[in-house]
């Protein structure tokens, strides 16, 4: 059976440590159920940090690993704004980042204002980033500006978030592929493109070109005045990045996020039709389009990472609405901010423990060794992103 009828979990709050305290319970709304699940991390005794890679993983392979190389006696991960578009076998595979800097080095670079997940020594930042700074290339330094931004500058980058994403129903799944002849770039007048690459853990300068480029091959491309490209060479490495003001050290890592979610709930359909769809989002839709979400939620003291579950070919378990989000959120955290990580099927939180390993999330992982709600997460959605949370030695 594809799709099980879920029972509804007891509520309960677990204390795992002195810094986590796991709490799972059901949001039950006349005969609808939706389960949720909840680590929250005292901030001061807990070290986060940011996983980027570009190979293909599954966030419970992810956190597997990074637990085994930290020899702690926990680990908490939950996937951020970021997957793979093309699974299954399908060609070519892209990951889908707006913005990702690891370790100081730019990996993608933002095309607008984005809401930012930014670590450093192990402390968490929520921020929005404007999509727009400036690269040390070389010996240069070049103002540029993202290919959705109106920022008066006329170096652009373009990044993977501008590949088209096309979505295919296959087997009742919607699977999300993209087109390698889809993804070209072309100079504008009088301009020439640089396409940068990583090497050896640094991004340099791999390309110029007078002819289009293809995103799929380069991490990203800027658009250059020619007077501008003449003073950058092959093989030059990127230094430093500035993105909307933020200055990124080799200390930060940073990732985007899909959106924040509002105090004030009549603020969220201006989010929404910012950062999570197009312009001509309805109220209408808003209020009917349910789903799973992952957040990650700040208060004073505390981080909270929280997976509210869905399965949404099952009736009365389709998941929660933007605003039935809201309500819940605010009831129940009294939170200073919360930021959405991922929504929809790849909305995954995974806990490991000394003796145990669990993976809460939804049925987007279809080969599961364990009744519902809990998965093996060997198989699935892969995720090049994902927020690490462990015990401060």
């Amino acid at each position: 059976m594809r799709y099980r009828k879920l029972s509804t979990i007891k509520s309960l709050v677990n204390t795992i440590n002195n810094s986590v305290v796991y709490e799972q319970g059901s949001i039950i709304n006349g005969d609808a159920i939706v389960n949720f699940h909840a680590y929250t991390l005292t901030k001061s005794r807990i070290v986060f940090e940011l996983y980027s890679s570009i190979n293909k993983q599954p966030l419970s392979q992810i956190v597997k690993r990074t637990h085994t190389l930290k020899k702690t006696d926990f680990m908490i991960g939950i996937n951020t704004n970021a997957f793979f578009m093309a699974e299954e076998g399908t060609r070519p595979t892209s990951w889908s980042f707006n913005l990702d800097i690891k370790h100081g080095v730019p990996l993608q670079l933002p095309t607008n204002k984005r809401p930012t997940l930014i670590t450093r020594n192990g402390k968490i930042k929520l921020d929005y980033l404007r999509g727009n700074g400036s690269l040390k290339i070389g010996n240069n330094t070049i103002d540029w500006r993202g290919s959705h931004s109106d920022i008066g500058v006329n170096t652009i980058v373009y990044g993977n978030f501008d590949i088209p994403q096309k979505r295919k129903i296959r087997s009742g799944r919607t699977i999300i592929t993209s087109d390698y002849n889809d993804a070209w770039i072309a100079p504008k007048e009088n301009e020439l493109l640089v396409g940068l690459s990583l090497k050896n853990e640094e991004v340099a300068v791999s390309q110029i070109s007078s002819e289009r480029l293809n995103l799929f091959d380069f991490l990203f491309i800027m658009s250059c005045p020619k007077n501008i490209t003449s003073k950058i060479n092959i093989t030059d490495l990127v230094h430093s990045a500035k993105v909307g003001g933020f200055e990124f050290t080799k200390d930060h890592s940073a990732q985007s996020l899909i959106a924040e979610l509002p105090k004030n709930k009549n603020n969220i359909l201006g989010v929404f039709k910012n950062y999570l769809i197009n312009n001509k989002l309805t109220s209408e839709f808003i209020e009917k389009y349910k789903k799973a979400w992952s957040l990650v939620i700040e208060k004073q003291n505390e981080i909270i990472l929280l997976v509210i579950d869905a399965r949404p070919q099952v009736k009365g378990q389709e998941g929660l609405n933007a605003y039935e989000l809201h309500d819940f959120i605010s009831n129940n955290f009294n939170f200073e901010k919360a930021f959405i990580t991922d929504a929809g099927q790849s909305s995954r939180i995974v806990y490991s423990g000394e003796n145990e390993f669990l993976v809460h999330g939804n049925m987007h992982y279809l080969d599961y060794k364990q009744k519902p709600p809990v998965w093996s997460g060997e198989k699935g959605r892969f995720v090049p992103g994902a927020l690490l949370a462990y015990n401060r030695i």
